[in-house]
């Protein structure tokens, strides 16, 4: 009987410990959203947003390349992405109008102030 308890225990606390992970792990589904919002209200033309989806299947294969080397480092692979990162916004950029422009970077503002606000707080000192 205490065998059948016990297992019965430890399958309980493996189900509860998968289930609090899969709850910790962010979807990425709230800053998508905010993403999508941002461009909606950038008015795109078809034009730019056909230029920006390619713009994006060139990255997401130079990033999946970048991936598939296993022969640089680890500081290595991040100098790679971060300069393949700046290179997508600085393509990303040049697709936008001035109007646009301004635009998008008012609304990084208002997104990274809201940031600012939903971050923890830091702990007192000496607490």
């Amino acid at each position: 009987m205490k065998k059948i308890v016990t297992a019965f225990a430890l399958v309980a606390s493996i189900t509860l410990a998968g289930q609090a992970q899969a709850q910790q792990k962010p979807d990425g589904k709230y800053r998508k959203t905010e993403q999508t919002e941002r461009f909606k209200e950038l008015n795109l033309t078809d034009a730019q947003k056909a230029e920006i989806k390619k713009i994006n299947e060139d990255f997401k294969s130079k990033m999946q390349e970048i991936n598939k080397n296993d022969n640089v480092t680890v500081k290595e692979m991040r100098e790679k992405k971060a300069a393949l990162h700046k290179e997508r916004r600085t393509a990303f950029l040049n697709v936008l109008t001035p109007e646009q422009k301004a635009t998008l970077e008012e609304k990084q503002k208002q997104a990274k102030e809201r940031r600012k606000t939903h971050s923890r707080k830091p702990a007192k000192a000496g607490a």
